[in-house]
């Protein structure tokens, strides 16, 4: 009876946290499967794991965990019929710790075959051909923990040079996602030295990012809670706070972590970030769901566009291009480029096009609002609609997490 169709969704990685840090070792059997788990190996969402691939099969992978132990999560490819690889499972379940986790890839399409794995302890199994898309599926609903809550998507925001209205951007986005959704998205500023969110919303900033930082890995979501200032009920806010806290730049690990407990509640995250130059910015980038680029329609603005593309595309390999929003059309009509001539130049479809607006920025900044929250915002907000709905699509809960492969041994006892 066949039990499985090749004809896969393409897989959103935006509908996926990141895997957790974890020992991951796949042994393969044909070139194709190889290639697919090398292409799962270079995925953003891969960044934490620490993956082998490695041919030989069940054999390889007997020996393997044999001589050196087992890794947390193991894929397998088998030629293997049904008898001789419950037999061989069994075997290498005594060479497992009872957490190791177990991905079969095999030949069959066969739901008894299916159905027998999982009695024997096998968290998955996918017939080839295997495509990368499917094996990331795989492993995201196998590492989730039980009962767990959908992701919330985490954006990042940049400008391609100062005075872009990045900030401005960052902000409207994560108001309109948090309103679109009926709650609340958060923004955290990491422009450390010069952030502006608290000050624009006039909010208290007594505490923020800096301590969130300065607690590490160590931070909890009840201490995280306590730093976020409150705009409204659509937007809470990470303030850039005093940074002279940190002794050094926050290491990747404690930006993942911050991150982590922020998108846990399922709500979007936009990320606020200094200049691409900045470490913090390059891994914000690599490790967000979604990449927001604000320019200016002039040429310095299309240059710096189109660098900024090619590089976030080589930090991004395979990951949808950013979306890129032209902003405060009409500000020097004379000198400017027109958004039809912009998006044709870098042969791009624009996300947004907003005009320049200085007195309602102004009368929104004098009385700590959000420019879209306000009447005079009304244009702006239409500008970003398009955007928003592209970026608060319907986020995927995530899986009871699969059985480890000694799970049927203690049921035993």
């Amino acid at each position: 009876m066949t039990l499985f169709s090749n004809d896969f969704i393409k897989f959103d990685t935006a509908l996926f946290a990141p895997l957790p840090a974890l020992t991951l070792a796949a042994f393969t059997l044909t070139p194709e499967s190889a290639s697919a788990l090398r292409q799962v190996q270079a995925s953003r969402l891969m960044a934490r794991v620490a993956m082998t691939v490695q041919n030989g099969g069940m054999a390889a992978a007997m020996s393997a965990c044999g001589a050196g132990g087992a890794p947390q999560l193991l894929v397998i490819e088998t030629d293997a019929a049904m008898e001789p690889l419950l037999a061989q499972i069994d075997a290498l379940a005594e060479l497992c710790e009872p957490e190791t986790r177990l991905l079969v890839i095999g030949g069959s399409n066969d739901i008894a075959l299916y159905r027998a794995l999982l009695r024997q302890g096998v968290s998955d199994y996918l017939p080839r051909p295997v495509r990368a898309d499917q094996v990331l599926r795989c492993l995201s609903d196998i590492t989730a923990a039980p009962g767990a809550v959908a992701k919330g998507a985490v954006t990042a925001c940049l400008g391609t040079s100062g005075g872009t209205g990045s900030s401005s951007v960052a902000l409207g986005l994560g108001w309109m996602m948090g309103q679109s959704r009926q709650g609340v998205a958060s923004l955290l500023d990491l422009d450390l030295d010069f952030g502006t969110a608290g000050l624009s919303l006039a909010l208290d900033g007594t505490h923020g990012i800096a301590e969130a930082l300065a607690a590490g890995t160590g931070l909890d979501a009840q201490l995280l809670d306590g730093l976020f200032d409150g705009y409204d009920a659509h937007l809470r806010v990470l303030t850039a706070s005093d940074a002279a806290a940190l002794a050094a730049d926050p290491a990747p690990a404690v930006l993942d972590h911050l991150t982590d407990l922020v998108r846990t509640g399922g709500q979007p995250v936009v990320l606020d970030l200094p200049p691409f130059g900045c470490n913090v910015t390059r891994h914000a980038v690599i490790s967000a769901d979604n990449v927001v680029l604000t320019t200016m329609p002039d040429l310095a603005g299309l240059r710096n566009t189109r660098k900024l593309l090619d590089l976030i595309a080589a930090l991004r390999p395979d990951e949808p291009a950013p979306m890129v929003v032209l902003n405060r059309l009409g500000m020097a009509r004379r000198q400017e480029i027109t958004a039809k001539d912009f998006a044709r130049t870098l042969g791009i479809t624009l996300a947004a096009t907003l005009p320049f607006d200085p007195k309602a920025f102004a009368q929104a900044t004098n009385r700590g609002k959000v420019l879209v929250s306000t009447p005079a915002g009304k244009a702006v907000s239409r500008g970003l609609r398009p955007l928003v709905r592209a970026l608060s699509g319907p986020l995927a809960a995530a899986k009871p997490a699969g059985k480890p492969l000694l799970a049927r041994l203690f049921r035993r006892g």
